[in-house]
């Protein structure tokens, strides 16, 4: 299987239906992952929202149907901290749950798929694979 890693931004518009055809046509192929931060991030925004019970259930079912997870690895935060502190070196600012999907796919060396590049392209340099 070829694993591709989608951000929070990509998921959501899965979640609405809404994908543009660019992003869908590069998931042929594709089992698409999710991290634990795409998780909560989905769920913030759904209290945020003030979603009943029932649809924040609908959504956890969605991500548990559509994706599969990012396994947790040790390596994952010492990941995580080597790429805050080169991009703060660099001086170039990072948000921390973009650093954590980003620490996630490059412990796992799978490609990032996102819309909100601009958060990302920091850690391009680094090795991060952005689709």
């Amino acid at each position: 299987m070829v694993y591709l890693v989608v951000d929070t931004d990509v998921a959501s518009l899965m979640w609405r239906d809404a994908l543009p055809g660019r992003f869908d046509r590069r998931l042929l192929g594709h089992t698409p992952l999710v991290t634990f931060v795409t998780i909560g991030e989905a769920i913030e925004g759904a209290y945020r929202g003030g979603w009943s019970r029932q649809r924040v259930a609908g959504l956890r079912e969605f991500y548990a149907h559509t994706f599969g997870l990012v396994r947790w690895d040790d390596a994952i935060p010492d990941c995580y901290g080597r790429l805050m502190g080169l991009a703060a070196t660099a001086g170039r600012i990072m948000g921390d749950n973009d650093c954590w999907i980003a620490a996630c796919c490059e412990t796992h060396d799978l490609p990032l798929m996102t819309r909100n590049r601009k958060h990302f392209e920091p850690l391009e340099p680094l090795g991060l694979d952005l689709l």
